[in-house]
């Protein structure tokens, strides 16, 4: 088919941890290259507002509390392969977060071209969260550490956000990376896929360059 010839876009799956700046570069290949920009989460809402019989699933599983490996791997495959995501390409943000996933992934007909990791310390990760803090008057975040405002009155009011309490951000950084072997070694099944690991401590831009080149490579 016309399709079939017609260049595909590239197929990114970028990973990373809690408070790694993984959104900054997402916006950075965003950009650079147009792909469509995938997490399971939006995903999984989409694919329940659509009419099918994936649809009813997830609804149900939902009501139940949370949606099965399988039932969000089924959706997500059924948006990686529609047409315009294979011609624009694609970046699969943050997705699989566990090995199981990825199993599921790879068994499922799953392929890439490059996975992107972001890694830094788990202490400076948990650093660089727990000490954000939310001025509640107009919502804008500071770092205590390394971006306070300069205001002693707005300092005073300052509040920690849900989810930033240490013993939330180290669980969530060390389930992280205690998954990621897994999910890379399910993943080198995966014929021509190539895997580069990001030092994610360097300056924003610095980064997004490497991460652009990589991904822009043969």
């Amino acid at each position: 088919s016309s399709t079939a010839n017609a260049k595909a876009g590239p197929r990114i799956v970028i990973l990373g941890p809690p408070a790694c700046g993984k959104g900054a570069q997402t916006n950075a290949i965003r950009a650079a290259f147009g792909v469509a920009h995938i997490s399971s989460g939006e995903c999984l809402m989409t694919a329940m507002q659509s009419a099918s019989a994936i649809s009813d699933a997830i609804a149900s599983e939902w009501k139940e509390g949370s949606v099965s490996d399988g039932t969000t791997v089924k959706a997500l495959m059924e948006r990686l392969q529609s047409s315009e995501n294979l011609s624009s390409g694609w970046l699969l943000d943050g997705f699989p977060r566990t090995a199981a996933q990825a199993e599921l992934l790879v068994s499922s007909g799953f392929t890439a071209d490059k996975v992107i990791c972001l890694s830094m310390p788990s202490e400076a990760l948990v650093e660089k969260q727990t000490g954000r803090r939310m001025d509640p008057a107009t919502k804008a975040v500071y770092h205590i550490g390394s971006n306070p405002p300069a205001d002693e009155e707005v300092r005073s009011r300052l509040i920690t956000l849900p989810g930033d309490e240490k013993t939330t951000v180290s669980k969530k950084v060390d389930s992280f990376f205690s998954e990621l072997d897994g999910v890379l070694t399910a993943f080198k099944s995966i014929s021509g896929l190539k895997v580069q690991t990001f030092d994610a401590s360097l300056e924003t831009s610095s980064l997004a360059d490497s991460v652009k080149a990589f991904v822009a490579s043969p």
